[in-house]
């Protein structure tokens, strides 16, 4: 599936904890990229959600962020090259970088680094996503 620009800088928004962001992806009928939001933080329930609704891209898209290789060579061999290019620059591969932005696909790369940025977050373990993380399994 293609998204539009607006829907993955809405995306990007979201993960910075931008809540505006969460509605307008809803009110604009894409409530696949609001459950990738939720798996990206952890939330198992989501990404059993985006299986269950057969979102397919997005969910080989949700686990290659895990870290699930089977999942990102999913993706490569079934053309979804900007979500693979996607997650190669989230893992700092330059050359994935500049085809997207030789593609014009620079919000790709805005969402490739939002990721990143709070993976790492979560990986450091700072209080306040230890604290969000624990609020969100009540």
């Amino acid at each position: 599936m293609n998204y539009s620009k607006e829907a993955i800088l809405q995306l990007s928004a979201l993960i910075k904890g931008n809540d505006e962001s969460r509605l307008w992806l809803l009110k604009n009928n894409y409530p696949e990229l609001v459950l990738l939001h939720y798996s990206i933080e952890g939330r198992e329930d989501a990404l059993k959600e985006l299986m269950k609704k057969k979102y397919v891209e997005v969910t080989a898209l949700a686990q290659s962020i895990r870290g699930n290789a089977r999942a990102f060579n999913w993706l490569a061999e079934n053309k979804k090259f900007i979500f693979a290019a996607t997650i190669q620059v989230m893992y700092k591969k330059k050359e994935a970088g500049i085809w997207l932005k030789k593609n014009k696909l620079d919000h790709y790369l805005i969402l490739a680094e939002t990721i990143r940025k709070r993976l790492e977050e979560d990986e450091k373990g700072d209080i306040f996503s230890i604290f969000n993380k624990m609020l969100k399994r009540k």
